[in-house]
């Protein structure tokens, strides 16, 4: 299934990209939220792990609580 490029998935990617750490799910959105607060969680959550399944971030697993 081919999926389209959005403003938001973009966004969503840049985020990541630029971000020297290992920034984790919750990060990711409260800074996608700063930017266009009309993204929502599973928005976020939905293009994060489809960037995973394309190979273009990679899924860094911790045993950190939530």
């Amino acid at each position: 299934m081919k999926y389209r490029n959005t403003k938001q998935k973009e966004l969503i990617l840049d985020i990541i990209k630029n971000n020297h750490n290992h920034p984790t799910i919750y990060e990711i959105y409260d800074e996608v939220k700063k930017i266009d607060a009309s993204i929502g969680q599973a928005t976020v959550y939905r293009n994060v792990k489809q960037f995973v399944k394309e190979g273009k971030i990679s899924l860094l697993k911790t045993n950190r609580p939530l």
